[in-house]
């Protein structure tokens, strides 16, 4: 026979784990990326172009799922940066604009890479057509004919994780073809409007 004077603190222990594991957000389900056209460009295996690549894929993988937690973007993102992407999201929320979703991070080829100890110029041709997608341009296609020049400066942080500190672009033209191109396998899905309460924040945001 159960003495259930001794079973109601075990039964009470057990609803409160219960509730604890019922309040934890499951993991957010990141979809695949697929290489739709390889890039071609000598620089590609850089070491700045790849922790650039890898912090826009990942930042497009936050914006995309609204979460800004997930480990990629820790990783290879600077917490700065992090925390103005995550709060540029948030503010689109409040002003519930039309959603944006990307079908792929940016798409550029880079033409040159100028290292200076923890930083780094990189001049790249970038594709004109945005990866954006929203109700007014419902469409994933994208092209290498055209694109502009863009100046950026980077800076590695001692994590490795990298923050842009300069952005510009100029009005030369060049073709993105030596491009490598990634897309999101499912394709996002356009939700009707974002919910603030459901943004997860950067893991060390206040």
């Amino acid at each position: 026979m159960i003495n259930l004077r001794s079973a109601v603190p075990a039964l009470a222990v057990a609803a409160i784990v219960l509730a604890l594991v019922g309040c934890t957000p499951a993991p957010t389900v990141l979809p695949d990326v697929v290489v739709e056209h390889t890039g071609t460009s000598p620089l590609d295996e850089n070491e700045w172009v790849k922790a650039v690549r890898a912090s826009e894929l990942a930042m497009a993988l936050a914006w995309n799922s609204g979460d800004f937690s997930i480990k990629s973007l820790g990783e290879s993102t600077s917490p700065g940066e992090i925390d103005r992407f995550y709060k540029s999201y948030a503010n689109e929320a409040r002003k519930e604009r039309a959603p944006i979703v990307y079908s792929g991070p940016s798409i550029w080829a880079p033409i040159s890479v100028t290292p200076s100890g923890d930083s780094a110029d990189i001049v790249a041709c970038v594709a004109t057509q945005d990866r954006g997608i929203n109700a007014e341009h419902p469409g994933t296609d994208y092209g290498l004919d055209t694109g502009l020049i863009w100046n950026w400066t980077f800076e590695r942080l001692p994590s490795g994780a990298v923050e842009r500190t300069w952005n510009q672009q100029t009005a030369d033209e060049c073709s993105a073809e030596m491009a490598e191109v990634l897309t999101f396998d499912p394709a996002p899905t356009l939700p009707e409007k974002i919910n603030e309460g459901d943004i997860r924040a950067p893991a060390d945001s206040d």
